[in-house]
């Protein structure tokens, strides 16, 4: 990247650091930063490409964080803040040694584990596409809206189409990320292929639960993924396999807990802003608010849904889905 020369990047009480006036029109000054001809000889001006969401880290709690690289380096720095200013770049005038120094910083902090405080952007997957399983999760689905439950409508019904069981949630905000991501979980094909061994990978759907520990006030209720007689917990053993590379590339968060193999079923996540208008004043304006699964546990808690092949693993995108209603996949690998 080209430094470009800067002028006056080391008076502190520049108006183009991060301060207290929020009515700044950042973008004008990033650019007459950058088009500011040397005045200061040996201060310049370098801009650093970090995905929005990242910003936060940078800032830290009431600035500290960047006030604190901007005395260490002695360097000047800008983060758009202007929430209709659409922009990755953080703008870092000083020295040569100055810009450098911070910016290694600013990468030390995005790639630390301070990213897991931000919400996960992927998933690893294993997408369970068996018409026949399809059909019995909808089958499910309208006789639980049969139930006529207080909180439990379509919105939080999972879609057939993205049935998948989670093995562990990912942090891929930076394309390298993504594709540092992708390269892992391929070098990782010819070990998963020996875990599996020549036998095609199954697994079972057997049973519900819920991830609360009340049942009056749950959020997710799920399927129990168990493994057919003979396989000898192979998927689990996969599962844990991804989590333990995964964690150590730096991608996923390893919890002190044994891995939950799941097929969610309902989520309150996704619930519509409709049917939360439709609910009492109690729960206020969140989307979010808990039901009761307990008529669902009673009546449906030892369902069958059968077996079903594994074939394939993927990075998927959170939120975000693809023609056929499916969770948008960064790529993957195929299983025995």
């Amino acid at each position: 990247m080209k430094i470009l020369p800067y002028n006056n990047a080391g008076n502190a009480n520049n108006s183009t650091e991060i301060g207290d006036n929020k009515k700044e029109n950042i973008e004008s000054i990033r650019e007459s930063v950058i088009n500011k001809k040397e005045v200061h000889e040996g201060y310049f001006t370098d801009r650093l490409d970090v995905p929005q969401p990242l910003h936060r880290l940078i800032i830290g709690r009431g600035g500290g964080t960047v006030k604190q690289i901007m005395a260490e380096t002695k360097t000047n720095i800008i983060i758009p803040k202007d929430e209709n200013l659409v922009s990755n770049l953080v703008t870092i005038s000083g020295t040569k040694v100055g810009i450098e120094r911070a910016k290694k910083q600013i990468k030390n902090i995005i790639e630390s584990d301070s990213i897991f405080i931000l919400p996960p952007t992927h998933f690893i997957s294993i997408p369970l596409t068996d018409t026949h399983l399809q059909r019995k999760v909808e089958d499910f689905k309208s006789n639980v809206l049969e139930l006529n439950l207080q909180g439990v409508d379509k919105s939080i019904l999972i879609n057939s189409h993205t049935l998948h069981i989670t093995i562990g949630t990912l942090h891929l905000y930076r394309k390298e990320d993504i594709e540092g991501a992708m390269r892992l979980l391929k070098s990782l094909s010819k070990t998963i292929d020996g875990i599996i061994g020549t036998r095609t990978l199954v697994s079972t759907l057997s049973g519900l639960a819920v991830m609360e520990n009340d049942i009056v006030k749950s959020h997710v209720l799920y399927a129990k993924v168990e493994e057919p007689e003979g396989q000898n917990s192979t998927l689990k053993k996969l599962g844990e396999y991804l989590i333990e590379e995964f964690a150590a590339e730096g991608y996923l968060k390893k919890e002190n807990r044994p891995l939950k193999l799941h097929v969610t079923l309902i989520n309150t996540r996704h619930r519509n802003e409709h049917s939360a208008s439709s609910n009492n004043d109690k729960h206020g304006e969140s989307n979010r608010y808990p039901f009761n699964a307990g008529p669902i546990l009673n009546k449906f808690g030892g369902i069958e849904f059968g077996n079903n092949r594994l074939e394939s693993i993927h990075i998927s995108k959170i939120g975000e889905y693809d023609e056929n209603g499916r969770h948008r996949s960064e790529g993957g690998i195929k299983l025995p």
